[in-house]
Parts: C-alpha cells; sequence; structure tokens
C-alpha cells in the first residue's frame, strides 16, 4: 500500500510539475515543502495514526556557519530529500531546548537524523553533517526497513 501511495505522490508531483511549466521531477521536488510537526510528541502520536514513519531531526541553533544550520539550510532544501517529504512525518528538535529529548535518544552529535517506524523503534540514525544525496539514500533505506 505505501509503495502504491509512494508512486500516486510521485505521479501527481511530476503532472503538478508539468502543468506549472516545470522540465523535470528534481524541479517539481524542489517546489514541495516539508510539513514539520511542532513537537515531538506531536510527531510521535501523527505518526501513530498515519502509519507513516517519523523522521526527528536533532540540531542545535549555534548559528549560521555549524553543521546544524548548513544541514538544515542545505541538505533539507534539496529535491533529493524534499522528495520523501510525503513518506515520513517530519519534526525538528532543538536538542539545546530540549535536552530531555536528546537524552532519551541517545543524541551525541548535532545534527542527528533518527528514523522511527510508526510503533516507536529506531530503523535509522544519520549522526553529524550529511549532504543531499547521502541523507535521502539514508531516507530510501530508512523507508525500506520501516515497511
Amino acid at each position: 500500500m505505501k509503495s502504491r501511495l509512494g508512486a500516486l505522490s510521485w505521479i501527481l508531483l511530476v503532472v503538478a510539475g508539468l502543468v506549472m511549466g516545470c522540465a523535470s521531477p528534481e524541479e517539481s521536488y524542489a517546489l514541495m515543502e516539508i510539513g514539520w510537526a511542532d513537537s515531538m510528541e506531536g510527531a510521535e502520536a501523527e505518526s501513530r495514526e498515519s502509519g507513516k514513519p517519523l523522521v526527528a531531526v536533532f540540531y542545535v541553533d549555534w548559528g549560521e556557519e555549524t553543521a546544524s544550520a548548513k544541514f538544515r539550510n542545505e541538505t533539507l532544501e534539496a529535491p533529493a530529500v524534499k522528495r520523501f517529504s510525503a513518506d515520513f512525518v517530519w519534526v525538528e528538535v532543538d536538542g539545546e531546548a530540549r535536552k530531555g529529548m536528546a537524552r532519551k535518544y541517545e543524541v551525541k552529535s548535532y545534527p542527528t537524523v533518527i528514523v522511527l517506524r510508526a510503533d516507536g523503534l529506531e530503523v535509522g540514525r544519520l549522526d553529524r553533517y550529511k549532504g543531499a544525496e547521502e541523507t535521502a539514500e539514508f531516507l530510501e533505506g530508512c523507508l525500506d526497513k520501516a515497511g
């Protein structure tokens, strides 16, 4: 069922892109926005209800020149990553403001991306800054594992 929904989402994006004058699926993905949940608790509830896996992006806001800022401003804005926006429930967690949450998930570096199945089981972890292609490959693998 999920693969059909993913395929349908992809087809709709391509059609929307063509209607809007975009020449390629990548350009259609670039127009997408990741829908961020307001909190980890809300994202967990949404994941359970929807059955979608959850992507938690743990970051710190220590300035624009940090790995966290680069990941959030570049990697997460890349079409290769945005193409997964409808496949997951997404949440950003400020590791400084939510130290207890960072400890709960054993976050040791920033940024850290943790993917959880809808039942809360961790299926993947990406530590430190990674570019768009590596992050997209990671997300694809986690989607397969979350089944």
